[in-house]
């Protein structure tokens, strides 16, 4: 019987193999689809300086993208692939890349300041859905035990006019409920081109709001 998770990466590895290192290799309906998440995150990120853990990294395309756009701080990381760990390290040298099952091996907590997940809760393929909103929801609590400023995940929304049988779509209202039981400090992006929503959970107020509310 194989996990979750051990679907999810044997699967994510059969569509490399099969469309190579691009964004449909990482299961992306596009370049432009794979590249609207990242800039909905990237607004939603605490800071241009902030250390970053990328729980399901794949090729580290989210660091491209992040030092295209002038991001300075640190980024870490890490998938269950080990192929796709291995592929990251060949185009990207140097980056601190890793094999880790984040459930199975908990890092220490507030490890990073944001810890973020694009596109990781798509594939359900024939997991239940209970099944995998149970583990979905047990990933978001294990990233945002690992963070000091917050943790940033995406996710299918239900409010699309068709649902690929294999793909997990999320109440965008359930998920902010879930969230608000780690935290009251909640972000909600449901206006991106792409049939994704975007959920923020941080540990304190956002910095302009509490200026705004300060009357400065």
């Amino acid at each position: 019987m194989f996990t979750v998770l051990e679907k999810v990466a044997a699967y994510q590895e059969e569509r490399f193999r099969q469309e190579g290192a691009c964004a449909r290799g990482l299961d992306w309906k596009s370049a432009d689809a794979q590249r609207s998440n990242f800039e909905t995150l990237l607004a939603m990120m605490p800071s241009e300086t902030a250390s970053v853990l990328d729980v399901g990294c794949g090729l580290a395309h989210f660091d491209d993208f992040l030092r295209d756009n002038g991001y300075t701080g640190s980024y870490t990381g890490i998938d269950l692939s080990p192929l796709l760990i291995r592929e990251a390290h060949a185009r990207r040298p140097g980056l601190d890349l890793r094999v880790h099952d984040l459930l199975a091996e908990p890092l220490a907590d507030r490890s990073f300041d944001c810890v973020i997940a694009s596109g990781v809760f798509s594939a359900r393929l024939d997991t239940p859905v209970e099944e995998f909103e149970e583990y979905a929801f047990r990933m978001v609590k294990a990233m945002y035990r690992l963070s000091r400023r917050g943790t940033l995940f995406n996710m299918l929304t239900t409010y699309v006019a068709f649902e690929a049988p294999h793909l997990y779509y999320g109440d965008p209202s359930e998920w902010l409920r879930r969230s608000a039981g780690l935290s009251r400090f909640l972000r909600l992006q449901h206006d991106a081109q792409s049939y994704f929503f975007a959920l923020g959970i941080y540990r304190q107020a956002n910095e302009d709001q509490r200026r705004r509310a300060g009357g400065e």
